[in-house]
């Protein structure tokens, strides 16, 4: 991260502070991996669940009015959510934190049952509307421990970014050596790169999406062909789905 983007970060988070599951919300359309939740629950049981590591704290963003009010509502100060030790904040009826990352671990916690429900939480103050687009992202692709992300996952936001961008190195890094080096030779195959991301769009097309097939595909130079078929399979869903605004309800077991 750059030393620009770390302080802008730095000048809007208000501190952390434990919120009960009950009060985060997460975009509806991001649905999580069964088996990533599943792997969570199974080692949250056999491991317990260290949700006090700074690493595992999730990012949300809230209303300086809800935010003083809940402060209020728990008797806190705004100094108690620098505390090294996060206190209990309590929001009232109603109102709900919109996190940036973290749905998964969340999932587990809620499905495993044996633990207190609740989650530490970084705070981004009322001007949090007024981070840069680079900052909003980095905040929500800061989930390191979310498990690890699919191809699929992994090479649909590479083609979101501009070609040698620092956030498409940021996400090429997540993948192995070989990994990375077939992602570049697909990604500057334009017309290829355009198709994979189309289909790449519908969300239950991303876990089957594994890079080294395409190692053995990309040779061949055949991209008309390839090109066609994956028109064709996007076209197909659209077409059961019934509209391709639909195509966002479409999982892996679908």
């Amino acid at each position: 991260m750059s030393s620009h983007l770390s302080d802008e970060i730095s000048s809007k988070l208000q501190g952390t502070a434990k919120v009960a599951l009950d009060s985060l919300s997460f975009d509806p359309l991001d649905q999580p991996d069964r088996d990533n939740v599943e792997r969570l629950v199974k080692m949250f049981r056999i491991e317990g669940c260290n949700r006090l590591n700074p690493l595992h704290f999730v990012s949300g963003t809230v209303s300086a009015d809800v935010l003083q009010t809940s402060l209020a509502y728990s008797n806190l100060t705004a100094d108690d959510l620098r505390a090294p030790t996060p206190p209990t904040l309590r929001l009232p009826p109603g109102a709900l934190i919109e996190c940036l990352h973290g749905k998964h671990r969340v999932t587990a916690l809620r499905e495993s049952k044996c633990f207190y429900p609740w989650w530490p939480v970084r705070f981004a103050d009322a001007d949090y509307r007024d981070l840069s687009a680079e900052a909003r992202r980095f905040l929500a692709e800061d989930s390191s421990n979310e498990g690890k992300l699919s191809d699929g996952v992994i090479f649909l936001n590479i083609l979101k970014y501009p070609r040698g961008s620092q956030d498409s190195k940021r996400w090429l890094a997540r993948l192995t050596t070989s990994g990375a080096d077939i992602a570049k030779k697909l990604y500057n195959r334009d017309t290829l790169a355009s198709a994979l991301r189309i289909v790449l769009e519908i969300p239950g097309q991303r876990k089957g999406f594994k890079l080294g097939v395409w190692n053995i595909i990309v040779p061949e130079r055949c991209d008309e062909e390839i090109v066609h078929y994956l028109q064709l399979i996007y076209d197909t869903f659209v077409f059961i789905m019934g509209s391709e605004d639909a195509l966002k309800f479409v999982d892996d077991r679908a």
